[in-house]
């Protein structure tokens, strides 16, 4: 399959980054006033004698360090993960983990991240240079125990976190932690209802291979699901039933770039998933309204997805 990842999203960062210098920043002098108030010509202004006092130039530091919080053990870990990717009333996307695309700093993410390295490997890459711009990285991931992993960059000059990544997924047998579950299409919607922009594909290759996608863009929760499912060959048509292989979340600090399909195939933060004419949406995919299909997906846990082999074969 094209697009299954097998546990190299922990150095994702480090594809199209290379080390760079870092900047000096630029002090600022202070600038104290010059002008008086305007004193009328009939009335003589009082004189005075004043002395300005100069405060001293001012001391550029680098931000403060957050001491570490408690490493988490793997079964307090396991439980974390659960807790993060499904969300909670106090951070629901773009909130994720606690760490927010555009308002968490580069030394809050990575306190909130280091507290997985007592279970899962953590890398961190400072003084990037991304696709985006100059940037700090750092990732997680279980990998082999189970593919789940992501990573969280910031951008320069705030060096705030402009991109998430996680990428989860089930390799049967060999998934030892199932996170799946704890973030199916019925909890999404849940959570945040129908998204804007919904969207279907299928791939089928030459061994009669083939997978469907369906893609949750989110604009003003600056997010995008995509699930990767199982599918079946049912009379002339590409079937899923609920069987999730793969999610994967973008979650950016600008909606803008999340407003079109255009758009997301521009970005360099999103192009690299390859939404583009191929995908459907989900009324042209399956002849079925969206706020039909949600709601079939809302209420029923069995729901299944159907669309037309002609239509994905050349």
């Amino acid at each position: 399959m094209k697009k299954k990842l097998q546990g190299v999203f922990l150095f994702l960062f480090l594809i199209g980054c290379s080390s760079n210098e870092t900047v000096s920043p630029t002090i600022i002098s202070d600038i104290l006033p010059t002008s008086s108030p305007l004193v009328p010509e009939t009335v003589a202004a009082p004189v005075q004698t004043f002395t300005p006092t100069v405060p001293p130039a001012p001391i550029f530091t680098s931000a403060p360090t957050l001491e570490p919080l408690p490493t988490l053990s793997s079964t307090g870990g396991e439980e974390q993960l659960r807790i993060w990717i499904q969300g909670t009333f106090e951070c629901l996307l773009p909130c994720w983990g606690g760490i927010t695309p555009g308002k968490t700093s580069w030394q809050e993410a990575r306190q909130i991240v280091e507290q997985l390295s007592g279970f899962s490997r953590v890398n961190v890459s400072e003084n990037l240079s991304c696709d985006f711009g100059g940037c700090n990285g750092i990732a997680w991931s279980l990998y082999p125990q189970t593919v789940a992993e992501g990573a969280f960059y910031t951008k320069f000059p705030e060096n705030t976190v402009h991109l998430i990544k996680i990428n989860i997924q089930n390799e049967g047998n060999a998934q030892k932690i199932n996170l799946l579950r704890n973030i199916g299409l019925q909890e999404v919607f849940r959570w945040y209802g129908l998204p804007p922009i919904f969207l279907l594909y299928v791939e089928m290759d030459q061994s009669e291979n083939r997978f469907m996608e369906l893609v949750l863009v989110y604009p003003e929760r600056q997010s995008i699901i995509r699930y990767t499912k199982n599918t079946d060959l049912v009379d002339g048509k590409v079937t899923n039933c609920g069987q999730d292989q793969q999610i994967e979340f973008i979650i950016l600090d600008n909606k803008d770039q999340l407003m079109s399909m255009d758009a997301i195939a521009s970005a360099v933060e999103t192009k690299d998933l390859h939404i583009n004419s191929h995908y459907k949406t989900v009324e042209e995919a399956t002849g079925i309204t969206p706020n039909s299909l949600y709601d079939a997906i809302s209420a029923f846990s069995d729901f299944c997805i159907s669309t037309p082999v002609e239509m994905w074969t050349p």
